[in-house]
């Protein structure tokens, strides 16, 4: 189950990385080192696993393996995704990003949705951002 989970989060922390620094996002290389993290802890839990326990016979060596098997072509599902190690370019500078990437359309913030909308503010830049937000008028 363990491994189960740190591979979806090798996958998502990997596509993350390629798409914030896609779009420019200084977080880029944080995601990559987060599916590397993932994917060292899936080698070490498989290492465990086949060498680990105390079983007669070493009867469990090799029952998990993060390589290919018979399987054929599947060997790529245990492959580490591209990654980015993009941490920003130049001074830190504030940027959003809209709910579903609606580009420069921020979704509809208004009272009579009753939704919740979400808008991403990320660095593009390298060092500490400040900056605060107010809204324009009391709910």
């Amino acid at each position: 189950m363990e491994c189960a989970a740190l591979h979806n989060e090798k996958v998502i922390c990997a596509d993350k990385s390629m798409h914030y620094a896609a779009q420019g996002r200084a977080s880029a290389a944080d995601y990559a080192r987060k599916a590397r993290a993932a994917a060292a802890r899936i080698i070490e839990l498989t290492d465990h696993y086949n060498t680990g326990l105390l079983t007669v016979g070493n009867k469990w060596n090799h029952m998990m393996t993060p390589g290919p098997g018979p399987w054929g072509a599947q060997g790529y599902q245990f492959k580490m995704p591209p990654l980015s190690d993009f941490a920003g370019a130049g001074p830190p500078t504030l940027d959003v990003a809209s709910e579903g990437g609606l580009g420069d359309a921020i979704a509809d913030l208004s009272v009579y949705t009753q939704g919740r909308r979400f808008i991403d503010l990320f660095n593009r830049g390298q060092g500490p951002l400040d900056w605060k937000a107010t809204v324009s008028q009391p709910r």
